[in-house]
């Protein structure tokens, strides 16, 4: 009976050791749960943003802003088009400007 009570109990080394690794494996698991929330933010942000800001506004402008936000996209999208044409075409083709 003593000989497997003596075997199931550790020694100081063995106990540090294994304190060793449930350390580094709580580290690793940690460090992947960080590394998941900022995957999250990253993928999320517009929509986490819009959401902190429709906590401040009353229920209907929260519902409406995914809405108004789909229309002013492309129009916005548009813009910037537009605008990058004109200028990239200014530089290569546009008149330099006499002194």
């Amino acid at each position: 009976m003593e000989t497997t009570a003596k075997k199931a109990r550790l020694t100081p080394w063995e106990k540090l050791q294994s304190g060793k690794q449930l350390a580094k494996r709580r580290n690793k698991e940690a460090a992947q749960r960080l590394n998941d929330n900022f995957v999250y933010i990253q993928s999320n942000a517009g929509k986490l943003m819009l959401s902190g800001i429709g906590s401040y506004l009353p229920p209907v402008a929260t519902t409406l802003i995914p809405h108004l936000w789909g229309i002013a996209k492309p129009a916005l999208w548009a813009w910037g088009v537009s605008r990058m044409k004109s200028l990239l075409l200014n530089i290569l083709f546009g008149q330099k400007k006499k002194k």
